[in-house]
């Protein structure tokens, strides 16, 4: 790559990757709240894979639960949840004449809500993405589209996994998220989706350890 190129790539994972990583972030910590099971499963993965240590880039293919939890987050809040595409020649989109130089915006939002692909696809239910159950459904899901698939991929999408796993161990891990109001918070559709205004309570989960010398006194 030319450094103008090395400088556009990074400016991008840097610009994209923050507020939709951030906005997932907020509703991974919403939707926890409000299903403390859940929670608390994942905090059991974390406790027994980092028994209370920090979390690094090695511990992402040990919290296969945390990233069940990320996956139905994105299906049911996709951070870019509308994007738009033109078409370069004449086609049709099921029974839809599509001519050549039309803008089409497509929203992930509604796709990754579908019944077809989704059963109660309303509900919060991280077991849809069991190791078992995507296998069965083949790779990738359909409907299933949360950073885009092909040459217009979303060139952040490694980043973006790694900075959501470390920042949820690193939290739950010591920390317990508990709402401060029963009602539901709606989406806020801006630049991408967001939570607006989320108040939480965050309580300590253990004490704080006695720092330990060296030799362990």
């Amino acid at each position: 790559m030319s450094d103008q190129q090395v400088h556009d790539e990074a400016m991008t994972v840097l610009a994209a990757g923050t507020d939709t990583v951030s906005h997932t972030l907020s509703w991974c910590a919403y939707l926890l709240a409000r299903h403390p099971a859940v929670q608390r499963a994942m905090q059991a993965e974390m406790d027994q894979v980092l028994a209370g240590r920090a979390p690094c880039h090695a511990d992402m293919e040990r919290l296969p639960y945390t990233r069940m939890v990320i996956s139905e987050v994105l299906r049911l809040y996709p951070a870019g949840y509308l994007v738009s595409r033109a078409a370069t020649t004449d086609t049709t989109v099921g029974s839809h004449p599509i001519a050549a130089g039309s803008m089409l915006l497509i929203c992930y939002y509604a796709l990754q809500r579908a019944p077809e692909h989704f059963p109660e696809p309303d509900a919060f239910r991280p077991e849809r993405w069991s190791p078992d159950l995507t296998a069965e459904r083949g790779v990738p899901t359909p409907g299933y589209l949360p950073f885009g698939l092909g040459p217009h991929g979303c060139i952040g999408e490694g980043f973006a996994w790694t900075q959501m796993t470390m920042v949820l161990a690193a939290l739950l891990t010591h920390w317990e998220l508990i709402p401060v109001s029963p009602r539901p918070v709606e989406p806020v559709p801006t630049f991408t989706l967001t939570t607006g205004t989320l108040p939480m309570e965050i309580r300590r989960r253990h004490p704080t350890p006695r720092p330990r010398s060296p030799a362990g006194g």
